[in-house]
């Protein structure tokens, strides 16, 4: 498909990288900006170093799509939380023992497995996370959502990838971190058809995902989940991906704005004892 003329966003590797930094900075500074007028916990409309999606857009979609309470949807992932967030184990299985929120802080993680700056996100600090998720020193709770669709070409990319991975988190919840690493590690780039549903199986296939589970994927079966998830971010204020949030020990809820650093380690430490995790 043709690239829309009124997109100003830039079409190579290389050049969106540049927009990407020029984007951080720029976010950078409006956020130093802003704690100094206020201390606010969370911005209605923020451009959280990546993609934007405005909130205009993200209202229409909320007040035009019909919602359904998350917590009444029959079929759930394993892990389910009622907003949406799927808990992450110490063992990486989804729904499996973790420490409660009193006890370690919560690492809550808004991705689209479309969006770029989701993918480097992921790249940036995935490694690290495991391990002090692995250790118990942090609560992980990942919010995957379908924001993105408009930008595969009409093949509901967002959409298909996440209803996938909540199958695999339902049926096979050991495999749901390997999926959801592989989808971005096999990450398409914006404006493209995205995956089909066969390559999507063969990333199945190579994570050990059982033939069984993946047949399920063209039937949909988590498509009512995948939009009422999506539907209560965005009530919840969430209108761009990707966002992070780290929740102290029975204590406040704050947005790490600076995760392009990859210190996840650092952040936490701060929330830990009570800081901004953007304190420098």
């Amino acid at each position: 498909m043709a690239r829309n003329k009124n997109d100003q966003r830039p079409s190579t590797a290389k050049a969106r990288a540049r927009e990407a930094a020029r984007l951080e900075a720029e976010r950078l500074k409006q956020e130093r900006e802003a704690r100094a007028r206020r201390r606010r916990t969370v911005t209605i409309a923020s451009i959280a170093g990546g993609v934007v999606v405005t909130v205009a857009l993200a209202l229409a979609v909320f007040f035009t799509i019909p919602r359904e309470s998350v917590e009444n949807l029959e079929a759930q992932p394993a892990g389910a939380q009622s907003d949406g967030g799927i808990l992450i184990g110490k063992d990486g299985v989804a729904g499996g023992d973790a420490p409660s929120a009193a006890d370690a802080v919560t690492v809550e993680i808004y991705s689209d497995y479309m969006c770029p700056y989701c993918g480097m996100l992921e790249k940036g600090i995935a490694s690290r996370l495991n391990e002090m998720r692995e250790a118990g020193e942090v609560r992980v709770i990942l919010h995957p959502l379908a924001f993105l669709d408009s930008y595969s070409n009409e093949t509901q990319y967002s959409t298909r990838a996440l209803n996938h991975a909540a199958q695999v988190a339902k049926d096979e919840p050991d495999k749901f971190m390997a999926f959801h690493e592989a989808l971005f590690e096999d990450q398409p780039e914006e404006n493209t058809d995205g995956l089909s549903d066969s390559e999507i199986v063969e990333i199945a296939n190579r994570v050990g995902i059982s033939a069984e589970v993946s047949a399920k994927f063209g039937a949909m079966e988590m498509s009512d989940w995948v939009a009422a998830v999506s539907n209560q971010a965005m009530a919840d204020g969430i209108t761009g991906t990707p966002r992070v949030f780290l929740t102290q020990p029975g204590g406040k809820r704050q947005g790490w704005e600076s995760w392009s650093t990859g210190d996840i380690k650092g952040a936490v430490a701060k929330v830990k004892e009570g800081k901004d995790p953007d304190d420098q």
